[in-house]
């Protein structure tokens, strides 16, 4: 099963959670190491219109990539990454990071701006994308803007994956664990 997390960054939270069908409602979830098998960036918000949720298709280049902003009912824009007219929608750039856990369950994470930013950081280590390491959450850092106190999220470059371990799993799908 597909786990889509999103970071809960108030200044009393500061997890991950995920919302489980079953039981219908959130679950925080512990995320420790991920070994990174895709990045990409995508746009979600909310749209006052059509009382609906704003998406976009997956993209990984901005400058050769159109991205198709929709909302439930119709199309809102289609055409390269342009911040001011996601900004005027009231939506925001995420980046989605795909990846799988130490027990082979696939992770998808969408993180926003100052989050958005930190993550970016630590993935310009190319080791992170190709399977040499993993990536690592750390822990939450406290941040104040105005009246407006929140956490922001703190990965870094996990441990080295084996050279055996490197040749095995990239031949592997998250299909492929017999899990």
């Amino acid at each position: 099963m597909t786990k889509y997390l999103n970071f809960r960054g108030a200044s009393d939270a500061g997890h991950f959670e995920y919302y489980d069908k079953e039981a219908g409602e959130n679950v925080k979830y512990k995320l420790t190491n991920l070994k990174v098998t895709d990045v990409c960036y995508t746009v979600k918000g909310f749209d006052e219109e059509s009382n609906s949720a704003i998406y976009s298709n997956d993209i990984k280049n901005f400058k050769e990539e159109e991205l198709n902003v929709r909302c439930k009912s119709w199309s809102l824009f289609e055409w390269l990454y342009n911040k001011e007219k996601i900004l005027a929608l009231w939506a925001k750039l995420h980046i989605k990071v795909v990846g799988v856990d130490k027990d082979w369950e696939e992770i998808i994470i969408f993180l926003k701006g100052l989050n958005f930013f930190q993550l970016s950081e630590v993935l310009k280590d190319q080791g992170v994308r190709n399977w040499k390491t993993t990536l690592k959450f750390e822990w939450t850092t406290d941040w104040k803007k105005g009246a407006v106190k929140f956490k922001s999220t703190q990965f870094a470059v996990g441990e080295a994956i084996k050279d055996w371990e490197y040749e095995i799993k990239e031949a592997l799908t998250v299909e492929d664990c017999p899990f």
